[in-house]
């Protein structure tokens, strides 16, 4: 009978341990669920922070470009180059040397500087082109001695 007792009492702690191995691998399986799913958020919001940092890298960037436009802006004024004949230029420019650079107005309010080039004198006067858009301005103030050369 004691042998019986034992062997019962062996069957019931091997039981009990086989209960608790179990149980032990469950917890540990739901851990290890847990850790994959931790994981992937953490991935998630690493990607969502990398996407958000460029995106402030891109506004940062605008916002640059926007204020360097703005002194652009305050820099230069419309200018009357000849009756009728409007051009952009710098301030300073234009009370110191009354000469160019002159913008192209067009380019201008797409904020874009592209500088007129002077494509020379002619009879009727000096011919400037812009090389973003084309648009041609001559300037009757500045006549070239009949015919058409060079500057």
């Amino acid at each position: 009978m004691l042998s019986s007792i034992q062997k019962l009492s062996s069957l019931v702690k091997d039981a009990l341990d086989i209960a608790k191995e179990a149980a032990v691998r469950e917890k540990v399986l739901a851990i290890q669920n847990e850790a994959f799913a931790i994981q992937d958020t953490n991935f998630l919001l690493l990607k969502e922070n990398h996407r958000l940092s460029e995106r402030v890298k891109e506004l940062e960037t605008k916002i640059a470009e926007m204020e360097q436009w703005e002194r652009t802006e305050a820099a230069c004024d419309l200018y009357e180059l000849a009756p009728g004949v409007f051009v952009y230029s710098c301030k300073e420019t234009v009370s110191t040397f009354n000469q160019g650079p002159y913008f192209c107005t067009n380019r201008f309010h797409k904020k874009q500087k592209s500088i007129l080039q002077n494509m020379g004198k002619y009879t009727n006067g000096t011919l400037y082109r812009c090389p973003r858009c084309y648009t041609e301005i001559m300037d009757p103030s500045k006549r070239g001695p009949g015919g058409f050369y060079q500057v």
